[in-house]
């Protein structure tokens, strides 16, 4: 055994992933991904009509 710390680890065996760990990873990030996505246009969508709705709150547009 060499006394490099490099050259131990790369000499370790290293365990090989379970057979479905690539597709429970993708679907994972792919959850979290669409989450994220819809979370940042929904807010971004209300914060946009509500800049158009006080934008023209003061020309009188507006009928409750």
């Amino acid at each position: 055994m060499s006394s490099d710390f490099l050259e131990q680890l790369a000499q370790m065996h290293v365990a090989e992933p379970p057979p479905a760990f690539d597709r429970q990873l993708h679907q994972r990030v792919n959850r979290s991904l669409l989450v994220r996505h819809l979370v940042e246009f929904f807010t971004g969508a209300f914060l946009w009509a509500f800049g158009q709705w006080m934008r023209d709150l003061p020309h009188g547009s507006f009928i409750p």
